[in-house]
């Protein structure tokens, strides 16, 4: 009998312990058993794996950047596996000192490349709530994400903040195969 896996689940045939080992025959059962296993192993490798990597800073104040810096605290590293693609997200509480500042938020690789990035024109009250998203396809191996930010334009000094109802967070997650 061939795997109808996906489409519907297998029904075997439960040889009882007085069975003679033809019937049902026991050449077949290995037959049907290995083949149900193969598809649910081909089924399995083309889901989603869920988070793999995730840090977070609920007591964040890290002040007075104005150039790239790396967030406190917000850097993941994970075992990558070559032919998935992974979604990185990043938040985190920006304020400047002045308003009308304009904040990037970057998602960067363990190198300090920079993936994508987030850029934000800061409200009067100087202060936002951001997030940055990034694909990436290349993650092979030992793999690191960092979350950073800077100040893209204007004369204030940026603060991340993380706290209980706004945490700042960096999520990887195995969203299929490439």
């Amino acid at each position: 009998m061939a795997s109808t896996f996906p489409g519907a689940i297998d029904s075997f045939t439960d040889p009882l312990s007085g069975s003679a080992l033809n019937s049902p025959s026991h050449s077949a059962q290995h037959s049907d058993l290995n083949d149900a296993v193969e598809k649910i192993e081909t089924y399995a490798l083309n889901l989603p794996r869920g988070v793999v990597g995730f840090a977070e800073n609920t007591s964040l104040a890290q002040t007075g950047v104005t150039t790239v810096a790396d967030i406190t605290g917000l850097t993941v590293t994970f075992t990558g596996v070559s032919g998935r693609r992974y979604r990185i997200d990043g938040y985190s509480l920006l304020q400047s000192t002045v308003s009308a500042d304009t904040v990037n938020l970057i998602i960067r690789n363990g190198a300090g490349t920079s993936l994508n990035q987030a850029i934000y024109p800061l409200p009067s009250n100087a202060s936002a709530y951001m997030c940055a998203v990034s694909l990436v396809t290349t993650a092979t191996g030992s793999t690191t994400f960092k979350l950073s930010f800077q100040r893209q334009a204007g004369t204030g000094t940026m603060t991340a903040n993380g706290g209980g109802t706004f945490p700042a967070q960096i999520v990887v997650t195995d969203i299929g195969p490439v």
